[in-house]
């Protein structure tokens, strides 16, 4: 055993002890060193660290004329020694036929380097990627949102040529209207102040006692924060539905069943529209609440509940041909798809 040749950054010698009998015997931490940067390199920079050493030390030590002749003279053997150590280090590279010891490790390092340099380009190429693809998943689920935010509004506008003409609008202008009801049905739940919208109290407790998703917490988030004017209620009506609800769900007896259905409704409720996102908070009570019934859907809410799902879809062709099979399956008039598919283009 013997100890560690090695340089400590403070510039002393370290004083870890090796086992094995070695020479020029190094410890795992300046063994690792001199793989990265090579055997003459390290002496070099050894040297370079005993020498700041000393001049700290002679610092602490002296003052005035002398210091400085101290110096000087730390300095002039600093650079006899550079000097020897170079004259070592040149009759070792001609022994070893001009080949420089350090060039393999510094070109082992060099390697690893640029590795990590792709592997670090590629990843945030990747990370690029997918943020390009959410921007683009959420401008088509914002357009598709839209779109069925101005059916909507026109179907509860009481139009009555146009709601004459297409018995799918009359029914669907029955359904806001019945969603309409049940909505002030829940708002009748008193809400206490400090669970008021801008305390966030509300969905703060709902995150941890339902144990939401992070997709599911970052939906309701989203929906609570945005303050929407949904079916003309008023805007943040859906952060004033999910507080009655919430309150509701607090005082029931049905607390473990209710959370429960809300933890899977605030999760079937991602990527679906505005109105659908409301109707599914209020069907959270249906069974429990009195006059709480928002069962009935009108074909066009199926196809865009159906849809909104597709917007997660990156690929056009794919989205597409989704939406397609959707329509046959509902059994859609070839007339009237084209108003679905240019939803999802």
């Amino acid at each position: 055993m013997s100890q560690c040749v090695g340089i400590k950054k403070c510039g002393a010698r370290c004083t870890v002890i090796v086992i094995g009998e070695t020479p020029n015997p190094r410890c795992g931490t300046h063994m690792a060193t001199m793989f990265k940067v090579g055997p003459n390199n390290i002496r070099r920079n050894e040297l370079a660290l005993v020498n700041t050493r000393e001049k700290r030390l002679l610092l602490d030590s002296f003052q005035g004329p002398a210091l400085n002749t101290a110096l000087r003279e730390q300095q002039i053997k600093y650079l006899t020694d550079l000097q020897s150590l170079e004259k070592q280090i040149d009759k070792e590279t001609e022994e070893n036929g001009g080949n420089d010891a350090d060039f393999p490790f510094v070109e082992r390092e060099r390697a690893r380097w640029a590795a990590e340099r792709a592997r670090r380009r590629a990843a945030f190429e990747e990370r690029q990627a997918r943020r390009a693809a959410l921007i683009a998943r959420e401008a088509r689920r914002n357009a598709f949102i839209e779109r069925q935010a101005h059916l909507a509004a026109q179907n509860a506008g009481g139009e009555l040529a146009q709601l004459a003409a297409d018995r799918q609008n009359v029914h669907t202008a029955v359904v806001v209207e019945k969603v309409k009801r049940t909505v002030e049905t829940v708002l009748t739940i008193i809400v206490p102040p400090e669970y008021q919208t801008e305390t966030l109290k509300t969905p703060g407790e709902i995150i941890l006692e339902c144990r939401l998703t992070k997709e599911s917490a970052w939906q309701m988030m989203a929906k609570y924060c945005a303050d929407d004017d949904i079916y003309e209620m008023g805007r943040g009506i859906y952060a004033r539905v999910l507080n009655s609800v919430w309150q509701y769900i607090k005082t029931s007896p049905h607390a473990a069943d209710l959370k429960n259905i809300l933890a899977v409704e605030l999760k079937d409720n991602i990527g679906m529209c505005a109105q659908g996102n409301l109707s599914r908070l209020c069907n959270i009570l249906s069974g429990y609440l009195e006059g709480v019934d928002t069962e009935a859907k009108s074909k066009n809410e199926n196809i865009g509940e159906r849809f909104s799902a597709l917007l997660n879809i990156d690929d056009l062709q794919q989205r597409l041909e989704a939406g397609q099979r959707i329509l046959e399956e509902l059994d859609v008039p070839l007339e009237e798809r084209g108003h679905w598919i240019d939803a999802l283009t």
